[in-house]
């Protein structure tokens, strides 16, 4: 099912040592395998266990071993997808709408735009979906859409809207070139002191807290308790600004970051930088489109060129063969705290750090040779 993209040599680490560091493995999907598309711009997960995915050839669906690709006319682009109520919903080029399974658990798709004419829907493209107060929206730079559960209608409105971000019992989203509103009742209502937003872009909000949310734009990272803005205070915190935010997640214990340029900033609760996770070390591309935590508090990361899936908390640590000449490993051993890695090359000696991990590696002299225990 996964196709790693480099070569890793797998390590065994005491529990104790995994406790003390972030320890991860990242499995990556290779997109045309499925027929699909790279680019994988939303992800949503359903009661099935199922991963749900907003990709550029149609909706793909993950459980298990096996993946599927739902598609509808030819070349159509899913832009985002909501697991709600027992309905997959999904939202793409003029059209948005759900999945329902028939009577033989077979997935089978409702349109929810037939009521608008090609010249009202105006080359809409739905690019986020959330639920409030019973209603269903489905937002595109242009409009919103609301279902009741019966009806679609085009929500009135001023201006044009970004992205819909639901927190909790709330939706928020931002007026183009203005502030923050939440929206409810089919009304759009602003946001207090949130004007200052108007030269940038929100990207993502995600709760920190019960009382906080954290907003990421494209020139900041600021914290909102209800009444105030502040600029949040974290490690790395310009240098993840500089790379161009994109969408954020809030895990058990983490704070996600994915960005345009340079992957995934991995914090902890107390702001601290604890990894950044790009092309160096096995994502397969840097430009993050969409994340999704699992149930079990797992990572699904959607990329401009494919999916990954980074499992934490993993007794095993990876580590990737950069050195072309270690050649292939055939035994290892940890001694005083030491790890030697016998190879057809030869005898290979690695220091371990504080947090157990391995580093400084060198061949031990006249060792050369293939070395099998």
């Amino acid at each position: 099912m996964l196709r790693p993209l480099l070569v890793s040599t797998l390590l065994l680490l005491f529990a104790v040592d995994a406790m003390a560091q972030l320890s991860y493995q990242i499995s990556n999907y290779e997109m045309q395998q499925y027929g699909a598309g790279n680019q994988n711009w939303d992800i949503s997960g359903d009661d099935q266990q199922r991963i749900l995915v907003a990709n550029n050839h149609g909706l793909l669906i993950l459980k298990n071993a096996e993946v599927s690709l739902l598609a509808q006319k030819e070349g159509t682009i899913f832009r985002s997808v909501e697991y709600i109520d027992n309905r997959v919903y999904t939202g793409s080029f003029e059209d948005f709408g759900y999945w329902e399974e028939d009577e033989s658990g077979i997935l089978q798709y409702h349109s929810l735009s037939g009521a608008f004419t090609s010249e009202e829907l105006n080359n809409d493209e739905i690019w986020s979906i959330a639920k409030k107060d019973g209603n269903i929206y489905f937002h595109s730079f242009g409009s919103i859409y609301c279902y009741d559960g019966e009806t679609t209608t085009r929500i009135e409105k001023q201006g044009s809207f970004m992205f819909l971000h639901e927190i909790g019992n709330e939706v928020y989203t931002q007026a183009i070139n203005g502030g923050l509103f939440t929206l409810s009742n089919k009304q759009l209502q602003p946001v207090p002191n949130s004007s200052f937003l108007s030269d940038e872009e929100v990207k993502s909000i995600i709760p920190i807290d019960e009382q906080t949310l954290l907003i990421g734009t494209t020139r900041g990272l600021y914290t909102y308790d209800g009444s105030t803005f502040k600029d949040w205070e974290a490690e790395s915190r310009d240098d993840v600004i500089s790379n161009n935010i994109n969408t954020m997640v809030r895990m058990n214990d983490k704070i996600i970051i994915g960005t345009i340029l340079n992957g995934l900033y991995i914090y902890d609760l107390n702001y601290r930088l604890l990894e950044v996770v790009n092309t160096d070390n096995r994502l397969q591309n840097n430009t993050v489109l969409s994340l999704f935590a699992d149930p079990y508090d797992n990572l699904w990361v959607g990329l401009d060129k494919g999916l990954s899936y980074i499992a934490f908390d993993t007794p095993i640590h990876s580590y990737l063969n950069d050195y072309s000449d270690m050649g292939s490993v055939y035994a290892g051993a940890l001694f005083d705290n030491e790890l030697y890695i016998g190879t057809n090359q030869g005898l290979f000696w690695y220091k371990r750090d504080e947090n157990g991990s391995f580093y400084d590696r060198q061949l031990i002299t006249g060792s050369q040779g293939q070395v099998w225990f």
